[in-house]
């Protein structure tokens, strides 16, 4: 082993001394301030005991036995089989292309503009990916002048994009 090496085991372990030192001192300190506390064994005080509801005072063993029969006869949830409902795919690959020539014709727009005839949460998700895709890209440029205004996207050239 080189001296350069046991260095840096040595520095190594150094640190890791230290790291478990600090941790020592933290947990000390706790423990000496949580020595101050005591847990409390007494019941609720007897001037109090009249601020407790008591929730079983109206209900008696018969009304207890006919809410647990009610509780275990009701019939459990039905799970309701949803393989027949068709979920909706987006290609997000097409998405890019039909984002990318539409801002491409008209060079700027908005978010607004290009999710307006989104049918769905999912598109309109999709429609963002798309958005960011082209961006990381560094096909187009993104504005929004304040928090909540509109998101301005704009066009890059090939020039710019170079």
């Amino acid at each position: 082993m080189s001296q350069a090496e046991a260095r840096e085991i040595l520095t190594t372990r150094l640190i890791e001394y230290k790291k478990f030192k600090n941790v020592s001192k933290i947990l000390s300190s706790r423990f000496e301030s949580e020595k101050l506390y005591y847990r409390r064994f007494a019941d609720i005080e007897e001037r109090f005991a009249h601020l407790q509801p008591d929730f079983l005072s109206k209900i008696d063993l018969k009304e207890l036995a006919l809410l647990v029969f009610e509780l275990e006869s009701h019939q459990r949830a039905t799970i309701i089989d949803s393989r027949h409902i068709t979920s909706l795919k987006i290609n997000l690959s097409e998405k890019i292309g039909q984002i990318r020539n539409s801002i491409k014709s008209k060079k700027r727009t908005t978010f607004r503009q290009i999710t307006s005839d989104c049918q769905s949460r999912a598109e309109f998700v999709v429609c963002f990916l798309a958005i960011l895709e082209l961006y990381k890209e560094s096909s187009i440029d993104i504005n929004q002048a304040f928090t909540f205004g509109d998101i301005e996207i704009e066009f890059k050239s090939e020039r710019e994009v170079s």
